[in-house]
């Protein structure tokens, strides 16, 4: 009888491979949910790991995962000393790493990203448009898109603050292109970018008056960074 228990305790306990890389990703998703001073020391290590391997085409999108974890600890581990604005400029433009950086651009609110993320996805869009018409014919940017780069301005800062500068250079490339096309998407694009700057130099407006409201507000539901407890970074 305990025979017969034991060879079905056995049965119960056999893993397959599929089974065992779940139970893996479902680790690694808990470290980069970042929601313990465990997880977040963790994702720090695995973070300084990743800047050893250095980022190449055949790794950025795991860069990418961690370049959304709302955590600046984790983002200065990643990016250390390394100039921001240049950091994923050694990929080759695509589809893929450009729509991610937007998706990214769209769902943040510019008083919640921590400024070095914001610095890394702004370098990119700056180096992809710096041949707009190239850029576009790559990844058409639209009204929205232009919105959700022009959101990040910031009026407190004057217009040589690095991330300024870096927006204002991306929204005159894309300015640039106006009256260049008859297609109705690039023409309102490029208004719409140039709106913004003359809006943003204009003292006497606020970006409420071209940037939707909506997209200015900041969230009530804000998650709260969580420190680690025995790893510093300043």
């Amino acid at each position: 009888m305990d025979m017969d228990k034991n060879n079905k305790d056995l049965k119960e306990d056999t893993w397959d491979k599929e089974s065992i890389k779940d139970l893996e990703l479902n680790i690694i998703n808990n470290i980069l949910e970042c929601k313990t001073v465990l997880a977040i020391e963790t994702c720090m290590s695995f973070a300084k790991f990743l800047k050893l391997k250095s980022i190449s085409k055949n790794n950025y999108p795991l860069f990418l995962l961690f370049l959304e974890i709302q955590n600046h600890w984790v983002i200065d581990s990643l990016i250390d000393e390394d100039d921001p604005f240049l950091f994923l400029n050694s990929i080759q433009p695509n589809n893929y790493l450009i729509l991610s950086i937007l998706r990214l651009l769209t769902k943040y609110h510019p008083k919640i990203i921590y400024q070095k993320t914001l610095s890394v996805l702004l370098g990119f869009l700056e180096y992809v448009y710096s041949a707009p018409e190239d850029g576009y014919n790559l990844n058409p940017l639209n009204y929205n898109d232009v919105n959700n780069i022009g959101k990040y301005l910031n009026k407190e800062k004057d217009q040589d603050f690095p991330n300024n500068k870096c927006i204002i250079s991306i929204l005159n490339q894309l300015g640039s292109l106006e009256g260049k096309s008859e297609d109705p998407n690039m023409e309102q694009m490029a208004r719409q970018a140039n709106n913004i700057i003359e809006c943003f130099l204009n003292q006497k407006k606020k970006m409420v008056d071209i940037i939707p409201q909506s997209l200015l507000t900041l969230s009530e539901n804000i998650a709260e960074e969580i420190p680690p407890e025995y790893i510093y970074s300043n």
